[in-house]
């Protein structure tokens, strides 16, 4: 979470924090990443 909580801030960056367009970015952002490792550790674990 670290890293993808980190990833999203430099991602962000040239957005006004305090527009509604940094928090949307910001949470779509977040999203994507923790789905993509979420289909990333089932299909590890589906190997298994």
């Amino acid at each position: 979470m670290n890293f993808r909580d980190a990833n999203c801030i430099v991602y962000t960056f040239p957005i006004d924090e305090a527009s509604q367009a940094y928090d949307t970015t910001m949470y779509s952002c977040k999203n994507d990443i923790t789905l993509k490792r979420t289909e990333e550790l089932e299909s590890i674990m589906a190997c298994n």
